[in-house]
């Protein structure tokens, strides 16, 4: 058993009668289209780039500002005087799906942008549309953000419900019961926070 190559480690328990032994897997079937994967992120910084780049940075200039981006993500502050007026003028850009039936932003839309269902009713033509962006705080409007690093950020909302607070590696309860945005912002402003925060895992070794 020593001898054997996918042999990674043994733990004796109490009774040295009883031993684990950690092995490696001896077999591999790669069956999985990686190659999808990679080709799905590809396309994703395509698109996200072509937004960024060809839309917003073209139609705001200095008045967009970028303070957030991720795979499929922004999160952008823009100085306009109407942003929903704004995307209703790029209608073909954005899924409005999210949005309540009576928001502002609906009843500006131009005929082109719905369908008429064979029941009469009447559809978003871009509701779930791969490709299109989509107004991820629809039922809110975000009124603060703090980021301070990939996958760890804050956003406050008018609807405190909808608050998000982000940690990677951290437990989601400790997160939204201990990290307020507040504390986001003094680890920008201010330096580290100085008070610790405890966690207990389980994990499998």
């Amino acid at each position: 058993m020593l001898a054997n190559p996918a042999l990674v480690g043994r733990k004796i328990f109490y009774s040295s009668n009883l031993i684990a032994v950690h092995r490696k897997q001896t077999h591999v079937t790669l069956n999985k289209p990686i190659y999808v994967g990679a080709m799905i992120l590809d396309l994703s910084k395509y698109y996200m780039y072509d937004f960024w780049y060809n839309h917003i940075k073209r139609k705001y200039g200095n008045r967009a500002r970028l303070c957030y981006t991720d795979t499929d993500s922004f999160i952008i502050e823009i100085e306009t005087e109407n942003v929903y007026d704004d995307m209703v003028e790029d209608a073909d850009l954005y899924d409005f799906g999210d949005y309540p039936e009576d928001h502002p932003l609906l009843k500006k839309l131009p005929p082109n942008q719905w369908i008429t269902k064979p029941d009469g009713t009447r559809e978003l033509k871009n509701k779930k549309v791969i490709g299109k962006f989509k107004d991820e705080n629809a039922r809110t409007r975000i009124i603060r953000y703090a980021g301070n690093r990939s996958k760890s950020y804050a956003i406050e909302t008018e609807n405190v419900t909808k608050n998000i607070q982000k940690a990677k590696g951290l437990k989601k309860s400790l997160v939204n019961k201990e990290l307020m945005i507040d504390i986001y912002e003094r680890c920008i402003l201010e330096g580290v926070e100085d008070k610790p925060r405890t966690a207990n895992f389980l994990r499998c070794e």
